[in-house]
């Protein structure tokens, strides 16, 4: 009985995980685009922390903030999407050799605000797998909870928004995610 209620439990969380993706996709490309607004980085990321309480808590994962840009204008709801699947990646593929220690900054380059979340986590291989990072629902790693949809969906909202995501990684050594507005 007990395993099957943690079967039931992890269904339903994969269900919720995917259910999210779909009506995050639906909001991104069939309705209508709202009006940008000005928005702190601090704020939206302590937005997204106290969602991921739990996860953040259980992984143990120290977060360091260091934010040179302090505000955007960009649509609420997708810059808390942003950060949401960034962090949340983070935190799934955390290495269990050493604790999480998640670096989140802002700063300008050549006119533009950069976003970079850089972790301690497991990695991956680029040259591998690279070519999967952006498509919606492949997932890499298959023993890790996900849909497979946080990196699709980041990648339509800076694409929509005219800015760009690109993804550093080297197995067992952490990622670093930099992600482009365009100003």
């Amino acid at each position: 009985k007990e395993k099957a209620g943690e079967l039931i439990n992890h269904s339903l969380q994969k269900l919720t995980n995917i259910t999210k993706g779909f009506s995050d996709f639906v909001d991104l490309h069939f309705l209508p685009k709202k009006n940008n607004e000005e928005l702190s980085f601090q704020e939206t990321l302590q937005s997204t922390q106290a969602i991921l309480e739990n996860e953040i808590e259980q992984s143990k994962a120290q977060v360091n903030i260091n934010f040179k840009e302090t505000h955007i204008h960009f649509r609420k709801s997708m810059m808390g999407s942003i950060f949401y699947n960034l962090l949340s990646n983070a935190i799934k593929f955390r290495s269990d050799e050493r604790d999480l220690v998640l670096h989140v900054r802002t700063y300008t380059k050549d006119g533009n605000t950069v976003l970079e979340i850089e972790d301690n986590g497991i990695g991956i291989d680029l040259e591998k797998y690279g070519h999967h990072l952006f498509v919606p629902f492949k997932r890499l790693n298959l023993n890790r909870p996900g849909a497979g949809i946080g990196l699709s969906l980041v990648k339509s909202i800076m694409a929509r928004q005219q800015g760009t995501i690109e993804m550093q990684s080297q197995p067992n050594q952490g990622s670093k995610v930099v992600v482009v507005f365009k100003n």
